[in-house]
């Protein structure tokens, strides 16, 4: 990283708003979702918490070039 003149830097804050049409977006899977589960048991459903699976995780540093 010295060699490249590139250091890592903190990132300090991560945080994003919420769209405008937030709660319409949420009725809209919801609709989806209901539509995609007929005739399927509810014993059939798995949790998404149980795929390992990472989806856009920030990471805690960014690496730069020195001087900017």
């Amino acid at each position: 990283m010295h060699r490249n003149q590139l250091s890592l830097r903190a990132v300090t804050s991560v945080g994003h708003s919420l769209p405008i049409n937030w709660e319409e977006s949420v009725e809209f899977f919801k609709l989806f979702i209901c539509e995609k589960i007929v005739g399927v048991e509810k014993n059939q459903i798995e949790n998404m918490d149980e795929v390992p699976m990472s989806f856009d995780i920030p990471s805690n540093f960014t690496v730069e070039s020195k001087g900017i």
